[in-house]
């Protein structure tokens, strides 16, 4: 009694059966992206970096079919935007990326514990940060793990990767202000 236009036609040759196909469709897997944007992330080319890497990330997810939301992040967290089809999708998510100010200062572990109240369904977290400012790092992961799959890009600048060490430098925290020999 079945209708003709559901049987799974390649199946039925190859295996001699009917099989009824219940679904056609895919199912959505929400993809996350979180943008540190701290002061810290604002030098050494570590924000041009992850703007790349969140506008790439962004268009591998809605090729794939999935809805990308892009978050800001620092000690407060907020959605820039969401994009759920692929018309105009590649424009609109770059010109929000491109947007992003890197000037907060905050603990960037602090807005990550706010973050899973925002998510409403569980996918994929991608975090792209230079995690300086983590002291609950721990509980935040952990509280996102229960949300959702979630994946840490760790940005690092040109200077962070090979410091000159030649003599006694004074380093300053641009998000404090405070000095350090």
């Amino acid at each position: 009694g079945d209708d003709l236009r559901h049987l799974d036609w390649p199946l039925y040759w190859r295996q001699q059966q009917t099989f009824i196909k219940v679904s056609d469709s895919r199912e959505d897997c929400p993809i996350n992206i979180v943008t540190d944007v701290t002061a810290s992330m604002g030098v050494d080319g570590k924000a041009l970096l992850a703007c790349r890497l969140a506008a790439a990330l962004g268009f591998v997810g809605v090729e794939s079919g999935n809805s990308v939301h892009l978050y800001e992040v620092n000690s407060l967290v907020s959605r820039v935007c969401t994009a759920a089809e692929r018309s105009g999708f590649l424009h609109q998510f770059c010109e929000r990326i491109n947007a992003l100010e890197f000037v907060n200062s905050g603990d960037v572990s602090e807005g990550l514990l706010k973050l899973p109240h925002l998510v409403r369904h569980q996918g994929i977290t991608i975090v792209i940060s230079d995690f300086l400012d983590t002291q609950q790092l721990p509980q935040a992961l952990s509280l996102m793990a229960s949300k959702s799959d979630t994946v840490l890009l760790h940005i690092i600048g040109d200077w962070e990767n090979s410091p000159v060490l030649e003599q006694s430098q004074m380093l300053k925290d641009i998000e404090t202000g405070e000095q350090v020999t």
